[in-house]
């Protein structure tokens, strides 16, 4: 935890912030792969379902990764973007040692 963001003065380790860091990052990494999994997945069934199934050995790993492609640039970028790389939380959502520091920061103004 950190008293100012554009000073970064150390002000002691929260508990409650690394659970919720912990929770964001399980999050996103579990998004992350059902996106870049799901995505290809759900494009070659519906494909299938309106009738674009191809026959062909080469025709249908074409389609495969094709499909993936698709996954990886359109879900991997979705998923990572769930929850912002750093994150501010307030004083009052953390232990009572860091509610002073919530007072000052919003006294500033910011």
């Amino acid at each position: 935890m950190y008293k100012d963001p554009e000073t970064l003065i150390p002000v002691g380790v929260s508990k409650k912030a690394a659970e919720s860091a912990v929770y964001e990052t399980a999050t996103s990494r579990f998004i992350m792969s059902m996106m870049c999994m799901g995505t290809p997945t759900f494009l070659v069934l519906m494909l299938g379902a309106v009738g674009i199934s191809p026959k062909g050995r080469s025709a249908k790993t074409l389609l495969d990764i094709g499909a993936i492609t698709v996954g990886l640039y359109v879900g991997l970028p979705m998923s990572v973007a769930i929850f912002p790389s750093l994150s501010v939380k307030k004083g009052t959502d953390l232990e009572p040692e860091f509610h002073m520091h919530d007072k000052i920061y919003f006294n500033k103004g910011l």
